[in-house]
Parts: C-alpha cells; sequence; structure tokens
C-alpha cells in the first residue's frame, strides 16, 4: 500500500521535533493526532486531526501511516496496543544529519535525529 504523507501521535514539545525530522527527512506530514488538543488546533502550522477516536476509522487508518511523536512513555505504553491491534502503518523518519551505518537495522516507527550516530549491527525499534 502507498501513503502519500504520515501523521504524528502527539502534538506537543516532541511531537514539533518529530515534525521537524520527517520534514528534513523528505516525508508530508499531514497533521496530528492529539486528545489533549482541539480539532483544528495549529502547530508549526499543520493541524491536529483529533483525538484517538480517529483509530476508530478505517478509512483514516488506511490513508496514512503514522510516527510516533509522544515523548511520555507511559503515553506510549498505552497507544503502542492500539496501533498494534487496529493495524496501524508506522513510518519511520531518519533526519538526513543522522549517520547510519549500512550494517544497522532500523524498525519502523523509529526517529533518528540530527547528530545521532547509529554504529555498526545496531538494531533501533
Amino acid at each position: 500500500m502507498s501513503f502519500s504523507s504520515v501523521v504524528i501521535l502527539g502534538a506537543g514539545g516532541h511531537g514539533k521535533v518529530v515534525l521537524e525530522v520527517c520534514q528534513a527527512a523528505g516525508l508530508q506530514v499531514a497533521g496530528f493526532v492529539d486528545p489533549g488538543f482541539e480539532v483544528g488546533f495549529r502547530v508549526l502550522n499543520l493541524p491536529v486531526l483529533g483525538g484517538n477516536e480517529l483509530f476508530s476509522s478505517p478509512d483514516f487508518i488506511q490513508s496514512y501511516q503514522f510516527i510516533l511523536g509522544m515523548g511520555n512513555l507511559a503515553m506510549r505504553r498505552q497507544i503502542i496496543p492500539l496501533l498494534r491491534e487496529k493495524g496501524v502503518s508506522l513510518a519511520t523518519a531518519i533526519h538526513p544529519n543522522a549517520v547510519i551505518s549500512p550494517s544497522a537495522m532500523i524498525h519502523a516507527g523509529t526517529v533518528v535525529m540530527a547528530g545521532a550516530v547509529v554504529n555498526a549491527e545496531a538494531v533501533i525499534g
């Protein structure tokens, strides 16, 4: 399946950083999913599309890839089982200023920030 854009899960501080990594990596970002913001609220000029209720829509899930933009580990642990249950597709974003060994393995859903160095045979995901 081909996706035209990604949606970032979380519109707070970490979500903003993830947005900029996605943009630097050349990914088209449609907006954010975050139950803590009103629908339409703009974060760095992109809209909050809604909250977790959007995962009840098969059309929504099948239209985008998703990438975690939540810095809070407890929230990540809550959302990951929901994502797996719904069968969402996870995007990977690697900043062009990251250094990745050719023997490293970067799994879906990973964000590699600018300046990161991923050495030989590292597994990230």
